[in-house]
């Protein structure tokens, strides 16, 4: 027969199970509470004389909203930086909006690599025969407010590690209360949590728009081609190489939920599965 396991050793065994369940909430409680503590706000790094930044935009069949992308990009760039836009394997007109609107339009074209991250390394290799200071990468459905891009910009290259602006995503107008739900999600794990986090001095994850990298950070960040949850696990390697990213509290980037429910749900499955291979993939390392 088996061996009852003796009282203390039972103690202990349950003790621990339920400090690892716990572990998650206390996380959780202690990065909302510090979200509360007061900042200390330091004031934003001015630009050198020479200072210049590339705005990458990787793009596949955005012809429907490109244009008002990169005209309202465009409204935030100075004449010395630069927009350019990566039209992965797209399909429609995309390239030829997004020239006629004022960028710089990339042509990618590989039916065997797709995907996003194929289309930031092809921007970057671009980018090096006449590198900038700092490179912003932004989605071709997102819009950044008015007069902080720039600043978000000089907050990567002050601190010499990439910026991650807080990233939102709004309601579509008349669209159900899951919707709802789901903004408020995202605006607990974009800037609640993040903002905590910051309060505390540690760093938060990419969110995959809104993200700023001094050049020699960019230019030597690991691929992460392929992957679902490509913007995180970049995160993830830049800090194992002691680039965490920082949180830009000024700067607001806000894009649109999924229009409706098949494709909200194979957005959130993707969320939800890249963030699953990163917990048991690469979380351990750090």
């Amino acid at each position: 027969m088996l061996r009852a396991m003796p009282a203390p050793l039972l103690s202990i065994g349950l003790s621990l199970g339920a400090a690892l369940v716990a572990a998650p909430s206390a996380i959780f409680t202690t990065e909302v509470l510090a979200s509360y503590l007061p900042r200390r706000k330091a004031p934003r790094a001015l630009p050198t004389r020479d200072f210049r930044m590339a705005v990458l935009v990787p793009a596949h069949d955005e012809a429907a909203g490109i244009e008002a992308t990169v005209r309202h990009l465009l409204a935030e760039l100075g004449p010395e930086d630069r927009l350019v836009v990566i039209a992965d394997n797209c399909s429609d007109d995309t390239a030829t909006l997004a020239r006629e609107a004022g960028a710089e339009v990339l042509e990618r074209r590989d039916a065997e690599r797709r995907g996003k991250g194929y289309a930031l390394s092809y921007g970057a290799e671009h980018l090096t025969t006449d590198p900038p200071n700092v490179v912003v990468v932004m989605d071709a459905d997102c819009r950044v407010a008015r007069g902080s891009l720039r600043g978000l910009a000089l907050e990567a290259l002050a601190s010499g590690r990439p910026t991650q602006a807080v990233y939102l995503l709004e309601r579509p107008a008349g669209n159900n209360d899951l919707s709802g739900i789901s903004a408020f999600a995202f605006l607990v794990r974009n800037l609640v949590r993040p903002r905590g986090l910051r309060r505390l001095g540690l760093p938060c994850e990419l969110t995959g728009t809104g993200m700023a990298f001094p050049w020699p950070v960019y230019r030597d960040a690991p691929a992460t081609h392929g992957f679902l949850a490509e913007d995180r696990l970049l995160g993830h390697e830049l800090a194992l190489r002691g680039a965490p990213p920082l949180l830009d509290e000024d700067t607001l980037v806000v894009g649109e939920l999924a229009q409706n429910a098949p494709a909200s749900f194979k957005q959130r499955r993707r969320w939800e599965h890249g963030g699953l291979a990163i917990l048991f993939g690469t979380s351990p390392r750090l």
